[in-house]
């Protein structure tokens, strides 16, 4: 029978959806609700899932599906008498509800919100989430026998960790048709990003394909090659796409080395950055770095028995991993999205006739238009 969903299924919801909960307009908790207080809830989640994954498995003898129904049934008991819990819960529900029911059902498209791009994303993150609750479906639907390694088991978690990337590419779609209706020339770069989560999905077809084929050696050899390759673009696609369009960086990369415009030499990196950092030059550094490492963790399964003692273990470092690279992610997409409508502001009040002054670096006076 197939072993309970790893510790970050929740866990790693809670620690990303974090800032989410700060734009809600439903009243305040009653105590400010900060990334301490989750990661408090993620740590309280992920012990709470394996005590009653030792005690009900190993302990009493029971199922998975009973584990599962458990755990949720103690996560949802916390939940009702926690006011601040239900407090982001209803944030969260919000979003995905404005996510899975879309803003464009009138005929002209609908502005995208920042805030819904910067929710979807984080659900990509969260795709073997989604995964893991399309699995317990499953469970359910076969329970009392085993799962069957067969087309119909994999057919509700494919899609439920596809669902992200979908809503993910559908924006980008919904962008591109505002931008043809504003004749906006740049609009095409919405398809490129479209693309770009729409290489995803190839993965976890063919992933999804390999748990239910049988076939000779050779064959399970030649379908693992091909996975790989997709692998492979999908990670540096969006690699290079982090780095240019979600952080803004190496837009000129021919200008390294050259100085700037007022004649003052600047280092290499610096030039590859860009001009306004919020967070330094290193430690932006640091975080490319690190992304771009991270992009790459999916080599993990060439050494899945050699580096990890059980297939949760693996799930669970895999996930944490992708957890901590949003995190970063987060930081400089963040300030890119300000550093972008200050300018967007500060071109609008040129062209008013008494324009305010806005001094562009001090971005903390800006607020961050989410909507």
């Amino acid at each position: 029978e197939t072993s309970a969903p790893a510790p970050p299924a929740l866990a790693s919801a809670a620690v990303l959806y974090s800032s989410l909960a700060q734009s809600s307009a439903s009243p305040p908790p009653s105590v400010p609700v900060g990334g301490r207080f989750f990661l408090r809830l993620a740590a309280f989640l992920a012990i709470l899932l394996m005590a009653v994954e030792y005690v009900w498995m190993h302990v009493l003898d029971g199922s998975s599906l009973g584990a599962i129904l458990l755990f949720y049934g103690a996560a949802a008991s916390f939940v009702i008498q926690n006011e601040d819990v239900r407090h982001c819960l209803s944030v969260v529900s919000r979003r995905a509800a404005v996510l899975l029911w879309p803003r464009c059902r009138s005929a002209a498209p609908v502005h995208v919100a920042f805030v819904d791009v910067f929710f979807a994303d984080a659900m990509c993150s969260l795709s073997k989430v989604f995964f893991d609750w399309g699995m317990i479906w499953t469970i359910a639907y076969y329970h009392p026998n085993p799962v069957p390694q067969s087309y119909g088991s994999v057919v509700f978690p494919s899609l439920g960790a596809s669902l992200p990337y979908i809503i993910r590419a559908r924006q980008c779609i919904l962008c591109w048709a505002e931008g043809k209706m504003n004749n906006d020339p740049n609009r095409y770069l919405h398809l490129l990003n479209c693309l770009k989560y729409s290489t995803s999905l190839f993965p976890l077809c063919i992933s999804a394909y390999q748990k239910t084929m049988g076939g000779t050696v050779d064959d399970q050899y030649r379908v693992e090659r091909i996975l790989v390759i997709f692998l492979a673009i999908n990670a540096g696609y969006s690699f290079a796409w982090d780095v240019v369009m979600d952080w803004g960086m190496a837009q000129n990369p021919s200008c390294s080395c050259k100085g700037n415009a007022s004649g003052e030499h600047i280092s290499t990196i610096e030039s590859f950055l860009r001009p306004r950092l919020r967070f330094g030059v290193y430690a932006s550094f640091s975080i490319l770095i690190l992304d771009g490492i991270l992009r790459g963790s999916w080599m993990l399964r060439f050494y899945e028995n050699a580096l990890f003692s059980s297939v949760d273990v693996y799930v669970f470092t895999t996930q944490f991993l992708e957890v901590f690279r949003r995190g970063i992610w987060n930081l400089l997409r963040v300030d890119w999205e300000m550093v972008k409508q200050i300018q967007k502001r500060k071109g609008k009040e040129k062209d008013m006739p008494n324009p305010k002054p806005l001094d562009p670096g001090d971005s903390d006076t800006v607020p961050l238009v989410l909507i």
